[in-house]
């Protein structure tokens, strides 16, 4: 995986108790309708890292301009296929909330909401 266009400058995984990883594409609609709960969800929790990643992309610039048009501040990773399939995406959004030890703890897909971000959180 590729950062699309900044240093990773969080800590390491182990430093947070979970982390939210959130598969988009830059051409789902639905991703886009979903930035304004990861945003609020981001500033409620802030000890929950966000790593989203990036999957069916054609191009970087693509990627960052969806990131741009659509206000993203969060870090975002360039996936691959094999990224798509180690993790079983098979729908956008796809989003998991992960513990610091690797281990998935909730996993959902479709609109994201704030409420259903807090419920899965705990």
């Amino acid at each position: 995986l590729k950062l699309l266009d900044e240093p990773l400058t969080q800590n390491s995984w182990e430093d947070s108790p979970q982390h939210l990883v959130y598969f988009f594409a830059p051409w789902c609609q639905v991703c886009a309708l979903s930035q304004p709960s990861l945003e609020a969800f981001a500033k409620l929790k802030p000890n929950i890292p966000i790593v989203m990643v990036a999957l069916d992309w054609q191009s970087p610039s693509e990627v960052s301009a969806f990131k741009t048009d659509h206000g993203y501040e969060q870090l975002i990773l360039l996936g691959n296929s094999d990224f798509k399939n180690q993790w079983q995406v098979d729908a956008y959004p796809s989003y998991y909330f992960v513990d610091n030890k690797g281990q998935i703890t909730s996993k959902d897909r479709g609109l994201v909401t704030l409420p259903g971000l807090l419920a899965r959180s705990i």
